[in-house]
């Protein structure tokens, strides 16, 4: 998988003029109003105007060129946007014991620049013109607060914060709309079109179509509400215990839809899975190059960009917090669930998305979903720190849970041929091929006779612990300084780049297809590796001397 080296660069100029008042005689009443003006200028290139994957079966493919790769090539996107705002706010304290403050907005944003090329090609085959969407959008906000104290004291708090708020157009659709619009193609090829190492990996016999890029009817800014309520109450003299729940939720994310898959699979796996397109195999590589995996023959890529992702975030969080002469301790707790349809948004790359097409059976959620790429449902963080003259020792412990994923196959195998290899999902055999693995990874067992529910494994929980001796020497004008003793990740968990692939193809067998074409069989077996860390991203244990000097 190469990278391709490119360029994004953003200027705004910003203008936030802002006029406070106070009424005279009043106590605690503030108004507050302002407008917004900004003007920005975007542009996104690749140094090589192209960028794309390419994967090989074993060492031995890489060497003589022998694989399978998909190249796109783009040129320069560059567009301005422009934002024109009014925001207001009013706050006051209503009592001794209650205060109050609610503010609203209002944002017009415009897409501007010189606008789409039409591409009259799509025009004609779909009879939808690409350069045809909103270019102003209107964009609201409001936040609200309450602070109410009781006792008049400070001693007792409790914190209640309700918001909605309308951000900006994705700037990653706006420019692929427009780096993607009459002069981009994409290009499937395989074997001898590589052509590794000397002069690159041209894609020869391999025809370069069009790659197409457009904005859904409704496309819209994302629009996020939120609600946290919080309880501050301090215990003697010297600790505080808080705790506050949370709820949001985030609407019209942007999410990619492939346009030019088949309306009808070319034939199904023994599991019912669609596949839309002619499979192919290198190896332990599966991949398709062929036109029955586009709907429209004469495009390569047809993406639309629709605003119809959301994420849902609900947490609790409790703590409690000591400063006393000699010892400082703080602890935290925090329990999450974070649900989602954004299905791929964790990888971060276009072919991550689930195409359609998996069985369902009849009164089940919809496979899309569930658990987010990012829910982290526990958190915990304690640290402690105490001090014996010129001498003070700390340490802080931190915990979360580890990150889910769902099992499927190696990046390389096209499962469905939809001409994505990032995006499969694996068939849990009912067959006893598993067994060995469940006692590793439990989250199969409910698993067994169907397809892997999305991020139903999780890898395993993260422990960090660092610590630091300090020892002050000297004190001069008020200021110390100090010998400082820095240990970083004492405790250090196994964390990375997983091998989420639960089936491998194996490179000893061959794609086989029934008498009458309609059932097409990858040659897999399990993969005992399934779930190990295969490229550690921990930074490894360090210790750091050095001596600061401060108040």
């Amino acid at each position: 998988v190469p990278s391709a080296a490119g360029a994004s660069n953003r200027t705004d100029f910003v203008a936030i003029p802002v006029i406070r008042w106070s009424p005279r005689g009043s106590t605690g009443t503030t108004f507050k109003f302002g407008a917004t003006i900004r003007a920005s200028s975007h542009s996104m290139s690749h140094t090589t105007a192209s960028f794309g994957d390419y994967v090989y079966s074993s060492p031995v493919e890489l060497g003589t060129g022998s694989g399978f790769g998909a190249q796109t090539t783009a040129p320069k996107a560059e567009l301005g946007t422009q934002e024109y705002g009014v925001f207001a706010q009013y706050e006051s304290r209503l009592s001794e014991t209650l205060r109050f403050r609610i503010g609203g907005r209002y944002d017009y944003e415009l897409i501007g620049g010189d606008g789409v090329p039409l591409n009259t090609d799509w025009l004609n085959q779909t009879g939808i013109r690409n350069s045809d969407f909103d270019d102003a959008y209107h964009q609201f906000g409001l936040r609200g607060s309450m602070t109410w104290d009781p006792g008049a004291n400070g001693r007792t708090r409790v914190i209640v914060t309700a918001s909605m708020h309308e951000g900006d157009v994705d700037m990653r659709a706006l420019t692929a709309l427009h780096a993607q619009a009459t002069q981009a193609t994409s290009t499937r090829f395989a074997g001898t079109g590589i052509g590794w190492p000397d002069g690159g990996i041209p894609p020869l016999a391999a025809p370069a179509r069009p790659s197409l890029t457009l904005l859904g009817p409704d496309t819209r800014a994302p629009r996020t509400t939120n609600l946290e309520v919080g309880l501050v109450q301090r215990v003697g003299t010297l600790g505080t215990v808080f705790v506050r729940g949370s709820s949001r939720r985030t609407d019209y994310l942007t999410r990619r839809r492939n346009l030019n898959l088949p309306l009808v699979p070319v034939a199904l796996d023994p599991n019912g899975r669609r596949i839309v397109g002619t499979l192919a195999q290198d190896g332990a590589v599966i991949t398709t190059t062929t036109d029955d995996a586009r709907r429209f023959a004469g495009f390569g890529e047809a993406y639309a960009l629709d605003p119809d992702g959301w994420s849902e975030y609900i947490g609790l969080t409790a703590g409690i917090e000591h400063n006393g002469p000699n010892i400082d301790l703080y602890a935290a707790y925090t329990y999450s669930e974070t649900t989602d349809n954004w299905v791929g948004a964790g990888r971060g790359t276009i072919g991550a998305t689930l195409q359609p097409g998996l069985p369902q059976a009849e009164g089940e959620d919809p496979w899309a979903e569930g658990t987010s790429d990012f829910d982290v449902p526990h958190r915990a963080a304690a640290g402690l720190t105490t001090h014996f003259g010129p001498v003070a020792v700390s340490g802080v412990y931190r915990f979360r849970s580890g990150l889910p994923f769902t099992p499927g196959y190696r990046v390389g195998v096209d499962a469905n041929g939809d001409g994505s290899y990032r995006n499969d999902v694996a068939f849990v055999p009912s067959d006893g091929s598993v067994d060995p693995l469940t006692s590793d990874w439990s989250c199969l067992n409910d698993q067994i006779g169907g397809f892997a529910t999305r991020n139903s494994c999780r890898r395993p929980s993260v422990h960090t612990l660092d610590a630091r001796l300090q020892v002050t020497f000297a004190r001069f004008g008020g200021r110390s300084a100090s010998l400082t003793l820095d240990a970083f990740n004492l405790l250090e968990s196994q964390d990375g780049v997983i091998d989420d692939a639960l089936h491998l193809v194996d490179p000893a067998g061959s794609i086989s297809t029934s008498p009458d074409g309609s059932t097409v069989t990858i040659p897999t077996v399990v993969n005992p590796n399934f779930g190990n860390v295969v490229y550690p991203s921990t930074r490894g244990r360090m210790l750091r001397i050095g001596v600061r000097v401060g108040g």
